[in-house]
């Protein structure tokens, strides 16, 4: 999972090659700890075609704005530099793991 700051986000995301699915997090966010375990194995099965990264919203401020972040967690997959689907609050695995399928 990489960790994703304002200063590696457009290395790491926008200018990806392959898709990347990017939670914002908060430390003190319940529902975003009930989703580690999902994302971690989505990332397992998707490791080859999709990266998986995480903006902590608390010192990612700028990137919280951005993509205006108004609940955690929020999941937003990139392809190609661009947000093209976006998920909230705590999904189940299986319609993650469709979403992800429907862009690779």
């Amino acid at each position: 999972m990489l960790k994703l700051t304002e200063s590696n986000f457009r290395q790491a995301v926008i200018n990806s090659e392959i898709p990347v699915m990017v939670e914002f997090y908060s430390r003190h966010c319940s529902k975003c700890a009930i989703m580690e375990e999902v994302i971690d194995d989505l990332e397992e099965e998707f490791s080859r075609k999709v990266k998986f990264g995480r903006v902590n919203i608390d010192q990612c401020r700028r990137l919280k704005a951005k993509y205006q972040i108004e609940m955690v967690p929020t999941f937003m997959i990139f392809k190609c530099g661009k947000a093209i689907g976006c998920m909230f609050g705590v999904v189940n695995e299986k319609t993650i793991y469709d979403r992800i399928e429907e862009i690779i």
